[in-house]
């Protein structure tokens, strides 16, 4: 049985700008009415976690030390007064989003990743909550969030690769939902990495006749096993032409500056293009090219919470499941590394409490 809280954790902490993290013990929020405590047992490292302790997303003047981490998973350990959606004992996880406003139109309509008040809406580590407190992440040993924003984590998914659906998942389950992807969908996904490779099975899952697009052709076999019928070597200028308007919707989860008009070619009239990756330069894409084919470019911020039990029941129902490395909670740095060397496959999780599986 996983113990509550003295009211303290520790956790592995950014001090200062850069990717070294440091032993921390840190007080918790306090635990209100509408908050679950979680002893965390795995959290999944994202590259937003890298991205925000490199100061590359902005600067986080106050909020240091920074407890990285939006992929939580554990056991619930103490709930407040309120709280309805968990129990104690149960498993839970949380992913990027902490807190929304909860009373404008789209936290009404369950969309609270998109909630319009910017004051209330607050990340899962380094926001300020409306009581000040600056939240915590994952690389931790124990968080406390509100009920809203926790989830239960259904009994056929086991819990290390359960954590990396909370961000790599929903990223890319939310936006296939929307497209409508079904039996027959001519779906290609551009980047084979931490995201691409849940992109592939779950548009595979859902009867969608994939292919893997990269500039890598040593992927191919990976890609195939993980549901892509085809393949596309983009390193090779000819396989646009070879490949002109062939799919239905293109999810790109490459962060890269491609050559937006050749990648567009690949879209059949009417197609969708949904942009999960953030290039350093701004998409161009010649007007005509758009009206020509009626395209449609898109994109999409995370997910609900509703969306995320969603995601996590279809994911277990479908057996898609990301393709990790485990490290212990004394790891992370060496883990940061390898992400930045670009040798993760595919996500890495910190197991941080090993008396749970």
């Amino acid at each position: 049985m996983a113990q509550a809280s003295n009211g303290k954790a520790d956790a592995q902490a950014a001090y200062e700008v850069g990717t070294v993290v440091k032993p921390w013990e840190f007080e918790l929020n306090e635990l209100g009415p509408e908050d679950v405590e979680i002893k965390i047992t795995h959290s999944g490292i994202c590259h937003s976690d890298i991205h925000t302790i490199n100061g590359d997303w902005g600067p986080q003047s106050g909020n240091w030390p920074i407890v990285p981490g939006h992929e939580i998973l554990g056991i619930v350990t103490q709930v407040g007064a309120n709280v309805q959606r968990v129990k104690v004992g149960d498993r839970a996880g949380v992913g990027p989003q902490a807190f929304s406003c909860k009373s404008c139109k789209s936290c009404e309509d369950h969309r609270e990743n998109y909630c319009t008040d910017p004051s209330k809406s607050v990340f899962t580590y380094a926001g300020k909550l409306p009581n000040g407190y600056i939240t915590k992440g994952g690389y931790a040993t124990y968080n406390r969030t509100d009920q809203r924003f926790v989830v239960k984590i259904p009994d056929g998914l086991p819990s290390a690769p359960a954590a990396p659906l909370l961000c790599a998942g929903i990223t890319t389950y939310a936006p296939i939902k929307y497209a409508g992807i079904k039996e027959g969908s001519r779906v290609g996904v551009v980047g084979i990495g931490g995201l691409g490779h849940l992109a592939i099975q779950f548009a595979a899952a859902l009867g969608a006749h994939v292919t893997a697009i990269s500039t890598s052709s040593s992927k191919r076999a990976e890609a195939e096993s993980f549901g892509a019928k085809g393949f596309v070597d983009t390193s090779d200028p000819a396989s646009f032409g070879a490949n002109a308007s062939a799919f239905d919707v293109i999810v790109n989860t490459s962060s890269g500056d491609l050559n937006w008009p050749a990648y567009f070619s690949l879209l059949a009239n009417h197609g969708r293009w949904i942009q999960l990756g953030a290039p350093s330069q701004p998409i161009q894409v010649p007007s005509f090219q758009l009206i020509s084919k009626n395209i449609v470019i898109t994109g999409t911020l995370i997910g609900s919470p509703s969306e995320i039990e969603e995601m996590l029941q279809f994911a277990a129902d479908k057996n898609v499941r990301p393709l990790i490395e485990v490290v212990g909670f004394s790891e992370v740095n060496q883990a940061i590394e390898r992400v930045l060397a670009n040798q993760a496959r595919y996500r890495i999780v910190i197991h941080v409490d090993p008396a749970f599986e």
